[in-house]
């Protein structure tokens, strides 16, 4: 197969353009969120949330995050957003395959899914929150 001359190739593109761009990214949020909520783990972190809302400031987010350079992000920080809502790693992890997943069933090619879920492990640290115990559990020994 050949290129035509000039043509970048297709993962020069921005991979906002690689996933179909504002359209693709929200048919991608869409299925994701499916999934999110028939998964019992993933679900309770999405209860009592608007969840349109949260899917347009999400897509908003993810549009600049994968270099979408006409978007405009006014939300609060990944760190912020998620701040008191003990997001663990098996939830985080999880939520990143679930979005490489959605990405791959609206016909988002391997190389892209790839560098998608580069971008969004690349925000582990901002997401994952420290663990506090919570008071209503009887731990056999008291945390520090």
């Amino acid at each position: 197969m050949s290129m035509s001359a000039g043509a970048p190739p297709p993962d020069a593109q921005p991979l906002f353009v690689r996933l179909s761009g504002e359209a693709g990214i929200g048919q991608i949020l869409d299925v994701q969120f499916e999934h999110i909520m028939a998964d019992d783990h993933l679900r309770e972190y999405f209860l009592d949330v608007d969840l349109p809302h949260l899917k347009a400031s999400l897509s908003i987010f993810l549009r600049v995050a994968f270099g979408d350079t006409r978007a405009a992000y006014a939300g609060p920080t990944l760190h912020a957003a998620h701040k008191g809502q003990l997001v663990t790693e098996l939830a985080f992890d999880t939520f990143v395959d679930s979005f490489v997943a959605a990405a791959a069933e609206t016909g988002v090619d391997a190389n892209s899914q790839a560098a998608a879920r580069a971008v969004l492990k690349s925000m582990r640290a901002s997401v994952i929150t420290e663990f506090k115990p919570n008071p209503a559990y009887n731990y056999p020994t008291q945390p520090r």
